[in-house]
């Protein structure tokens, strides 16, 4: 059976064929994200229980109206935010997908305008009325 024949370089404008040695890709390389289990990079039991519950609280996505699927920090974790419930907001994946950028210069200083959010939670039931005051 004959062999397929070699691709070209991925990086354009590189004359030579796959595997290109000067511009082949490591697999043991280890970039910011890679390699690391998300419990390593912050996102551990807690993260997942805070994730959960933002998402049962905001069910729909902050800036368009389809089902939420993804927590985003609104001020960056890389910027100095933090896992503070203020900090976070769901967001379907198209839209988290658009506002993190994903690798572009500008991530999240390009995001929309939020609308406020929804917070669905249970009320409280007091049975003494004199304990509270407002």
């Amino acid at each position: 059976m004959p062999h397929r024949p070699a691709l070209p370089c991925s990086q354009p404008g590189c004359p030579a064929l796959q595997p290109c040695p000067t511009h082949r890709r490591d697999p043991y390389r280890t970039d910011q994200t890679e390699g690391r289990s998300t419990s390593e990079r912050g996102y551990g039991w807690a993260w997942q229980q805070l994730r959960a519950l933002v998402l049962a609280e905001e069910p729909t996505c902050r800036l368009c109206p389809a089902a939420s699927t993804d927590v985003d920090h609104i001020m960056p974790k890389a910027r100095g935010g933090t896992d503070n419930r203020i900090n976070l907001r769901a967001l379907c994946g198209d839209c988290h997908h658009r506002v993190t950028g994903r690798g572009s210069k500008n991530s999240s200083s390009a995001s929309p305008p939020d609308r406020a959010p929804v917070f669905r939670t249970r009320p409280r039931i007091i049975s003494d009325p004199q304990v509270v005051t407002l």
